[in-house]
């Protein structure tokens, strides 16, 4: 499943994961009142039938820094948070480049596979 889907899946359903829910509004919320602590523009929320298929702009949504941020928002926002922490993980490790990549980053899970054993593999069972 693509970013771009799994963006537009967080625009439209409500989800419930251990009693709390992951829910668009609250990175609506982070922009609209901390839009400075992440990247994120008036692209990635009103989408226009070609921004809708631009699939940076969802990969921007479901990064490491948005997670982060939303991590320190308030307890109502954690599961939100970790679910586009995990995306952000589970797409660094689907996504995977070059052999330094990783290293240059300092992004673990963008180092490339070396054994069936890596821990990594954790990471797509957990999903």
């Amino acid at each position: 499943m693509g970013s771009r889907c799994i963006r537009c899946g967080l625009r439209k359903l409500e989800s419930e994961n251990n009693g709390k829910h992951i829910l668009w509004k609250h990175v609506v919320q982070l922009y609209n009142h901390d839009a400075e602590s992440t990247r994120l523009t008036g692209d990635h929320f009103y989408l226009t039938p070609h921004t809708a298929m631009n699939v940076k702009l969802a990969a921007q949504v479901l990064s490491y820094s948005v997670g982060s941020v939303l991590s320190h928002e308030g307890e109502d926002k954690q599961e939100t948070a970790k679910f586009i922490l995990l995306m952000d993980r589970f797409f660094d490790c689907m996504n995977t480049r070059s052999l330094t990549e990783g290293t240059h980053k300092r992004k673990p899970d963008l180092l490339p596979y070396e054994s069936v054993n890596d821990a990594r593999f954790k990471v797509h069972k957990d999903i």
